[in-house]
């Protein structure tokens, strides 16, 4: 059997030297960026849910309203009331009738503004 110098073993220890040091800190960074990711992801999700809720509150109220026989103004009025509870923008809102369609908008963090549309009244 071939006798290997001891000086040749040193040289190949020495190169794989911090080699676990840097596989830790890239698998580090990979999760970290895996982890922000979902949680722009979910911001995304739970502004659109928020919109959706405002949205549908706000067209109850607006119906509700117009059903009770006052003037659009005051039907959207009402509507924009219930979305600003709801920690939403009324962006547009018009009502035919007994019938309120409008739009909201919820800030969703880094993705920008979730929007969402409604309609209520009674049925078609």
């Amino acid at each position: 059997m071939p006798q290997v110098a001891p000086s040749s073993v040193a040289v190949s220890e020495g190169r794989d030297r911090g080699a676990g040091t840097v596989l830790a800190v890239t698998l580090t960074g990979v999760v970290l960026g895996v982890t922000l990711a979902a949680l722009v992801l979910g911001s995304a999700v739970v502004a659109s849910h928020r919109a959706r809720l405002a949205s549908d509150l706000a067209a109850l109220a607006g119906a509700s309203q117009a059903q009770l026989g006052v003037g659009a103004g005051q039907a959207c009025a009402e509507a924009g009331r219930v979305a600003a509870s709801n920690g939403a923008t009324l962006s547009w809102c018009s009502v035919d009738g007994q019938e309120v369609l409008l739009v909201v908008s919820v800030p969703a963090g880094l993705t920008g503004l979730a929007t969402a549309r409604s309609r209520a009244g009674p049925p078609r």
